[in-house]
């Protein structure tokens, strides 16, 4: 479901990937509980489904349509916005506190100097501390 709203060819920023993942949440939510379709003579309906492959199939029960009504919520919210010119408050669901530290924790495992040092054995550069000039050894 994720996929629906996060596709695999783009590249999202952190927050747009929180959003994108808070929409499929939502959409879960609104649909996880969907009654079985039934036929016009009451009975179940099913439908077959077969592998990537073509070698298995499987029986599953077909369900309802989805709701899309928390979509139609979501918009009119916006609109509200835009109409009455503000901008609501909004409380993302993260532990800020936990994000911090894992920063904090990502920066002290990175050195910038160890970064630089291997580069430079690896190109065979060597720095010169006087005047900032690099020579190519040969």
């Amino acid at each position: 479901l994720l996929l629906k709203y996060a596709k695999k060819t783009h590249i999202y920023s952190w927050l747009g990937m929180l959003m994108r993942s808070i929409l499929a949440a939502l959409d879960w939510n609104a649909n996880v509980l969907r009654n079985n379709k039934l036929s016009k003579a009451g009975e179940q309906l099913y439908k077959s489904k077969i592998d990537r492959a073509g070698k298995k199939m499987t029986v599953v029960a077909v369900k309802e349509s989805k709701d899309s009504s928390f979509k139609d919520l979501i918009f009119n919210a916006c609109v509200k916005c835009l109409e009455t010119n503000s901008i609501p408050e909004v409380n993302y669901p993260i532990d800020e506190e936990l994000v911090k530290e894992l920063s904090e924790k990502r920066r002290e495992m990175f050195s910038k100097v160890e970064a630089t040092e291997k580069y430079q054995v690896r190109s065979r550069m060597k720095v010169s501390t006087e005047g900032q000039s690099f020579e190519h050894e040969e």
